[in-house]
């Protein structure tokens, strides 16, 4: 097992730098012993000496030229960076049952929310391009319809309602399994309602022109009773859920299941709403980033929730990269349902 005091990201990218330096050394010795000066040290000695360095095509031609491993090594330094960053998701590591078992698919109610909201998912929600990405695609899809009262249920630490409330007109209000989740809430909404809501369990709320739920479904034992319970309470609902076959990650999430295919399409149908949206995202770029965290196995990590300096630039650079992001193809799933029970 990792020590959770190694994976910080000072200790994570010294070792990672540390390893390519060493490398770079035993190519440096190489590169002389049979060129004479290699470019890179006439670059540092022109540098010093205020003259203007070799054309940055001649080093890159000598430094890469007939060394693979050269180019293994960088390829590794940005592939470790990827997995610490991708170690956002291993905070579930610490969501273990009272044996030290960790949850499985099925074991969603496992995970201690209170535990996560005091720390654990803060920076992932606020730097976290996944994170960014859903809310930004989530907000363009309300923007879209018509907007009166909006509840975002399952609202977490109510990032989501801060940004609608600056896009759109509405009254918005919150809802979270979670104490502490709503306590960060009505900190970052104070002029909003919020409610401690188990979806597990019977529930109800005032009707509603939206319901939002991002990352919820999945985590509900029986996912089509909350849906037929919202159909006939509110006359949109605006979705995101996870897709495809569960990896590692979901399963330490706590996951009840993944919406492979036309899953959630299905159950949306059958709960009495009318699917007038549908589409997938995320390939290339949150697809590889999940599988490189997966088969990395940066699910059996453990890391603070805390975000360094390398971790919050690793994940500003990918939300850049996420824009690329097909919005046909990927392993998440957006969906809009509009209720056929209820039209006003």
């Amino acid at each position: 097992m990792i020590d959770p005091n190694d994976l910080t990201d000072e200790n994570h990218s010294t070792k990672a730098l540390t390893n390519l330096r060493t490398i770079c050394k035993k190519h440096t010795t190489v590169s002389t012993s049979h060129q004479g000066i290699s470019s890179l040290d006439r670059n540092r000695a022109a540098t010093h000496n205020g003259e203007i360095p070799i054309h940055p095509g001649e080093y890159g031609r000598e430094y890469f030229s007939g060394q693979p491993f050269i180019l293994f090594a960088h390829f590794s330094l940005v592939r470790n960076s990827f997995q610490r960053y991708a170690s956002w998701v291993v905070f579930f590591e610490k969501a273990r049952s009272e044996n030290g078992q960790t949850p499985n698919m099925g074991s969603g109610a496992m995970i201690d929310y209170e535990h996560c909201w005091s720390g654990e998912w803060n920076d992932t929600t606020a730097y976290g391009p996944a994170c960014r990405h859903r809310r930004r695609i989530v907000a363009q899809l309300v923007k879209q319809l018509p907007r009166g009262k909006i509840l975002d249920l399952g609202c977490g630490d109510g990032s989501l309602l801060f940004e609608l409330s600056h896009m759109i007109e509405g009254v918005f209000s919150g809802a979270d399994v979670s104490e502490q989740g709503l306590s960060l809430a009505k900190r970052n909404n104070p002029s909003m309602t919020f409610t401690l809501i188990d979806l597990a369990s019977s529930f109800k709320i005032d009707p509603q022109d939206i319901v939002i739920m991002s990352e919820v479904l999945e985590h509900i034992p029986d996912d089509e009773s909350v849906l037929k319970s919202l159909a006939a309470s509110t006359r949109f609902v605006v979705i995101s859920v996870p897709g495809g076959p569960a990896s590692k990650i979901d399963k330490r999430c706590g996951h009840f299941r993944n919406y492979d295919q036309d899953l959630l399409r299905q159950k949306l149908e059958r709960s009495g709403f009318e699917v007038v949206r549908y589409f997938r995202w995320g390939w290339p770029f949150h697809d590889l980033m999940q599988w490189i965290s997966d088969i990395g196995g940066a699910g059996d990590r453990v890391t603070a929730g805390r975000f360094g300096l390398l971790t919050k630039a690793m994940a500003t650079m990918l939300h850049g990269l996420y824009y690329l992001n097909s919005m046909r193809m990927g392993s998440q799933v957006f969906a809009v349902g509009k209720s056929k029970l209820r039209s006003t």
